[in-house]
């Protein structure tokens, strides 16, 4: 029987695990941060102190930021001012940013950069051996200067 359950269940260190562990941790992050949520909504309409801004921005940056974003709409939970709403909003801004920066291809992504310095640096060279003009080096002063030619560089 433990055999048959063995085959659904992941194994430590494969990467179903992680997904899993993450999943179990965004929830319950995310469930922390809705309770806080609706507390800090109940204490305010009841009169007394509400939470720290701190404390609701901090849950947020754990990774509740979605449940933020949705208790703050069911619970009218606006009273906070702009500058909450506007932390609450670059969190989740940032984070979503971040995610979309790790799903990136980064091996093909580093190859078009490669390309794109390379093919860069081809052209200021080229540019740079056609805008030279032709120099000549001065002669040099002092003995056997009457022996040593004027010298060419370039084209």
């Amino acid at each position: 029987m433990t055999q048959d359950l063995d085959q659904y269940l992941p194994a430590v260190g494969d990467e179903r695990m992680f997904v899993l562990g993450l999943v179990a941790y965004l929830l319950l992050a995310n469930g922390l941060t809705l309770l806080a949520f609706w507390l800090d909504s109940r204490r305010t309409a009841q009169g007394l102190a509400p939470m720290p801004s701190r404390t609701l921005l901090i849950l947020a940056v754990m990774g509740g930021w979605p449940a933020g974003l949705f208790a703050r709409v069911v619970f009218r939970h606006g009273g906070r001012g702009r500058a909450f709403a506007l932390g609450l909003n670059g969190i989740a801004a940032v984070q979503v940013l971040g995610l979309a920066a790790l799903s990136l291809p980064v091996d093909r992504i580093t190859e078009q950069v490669m390309a794109l310095k390379s093919q860069a640096l081809a052209a200021a060279v080229g540019e740079e051996e056609q805008n030279e003009p032709d120099r000549v080096l001065p002669r040099r002063f002092g003995p056997g200067s009457d022996a040593a030619p004027s010298v060419k560089i370039g084209g």
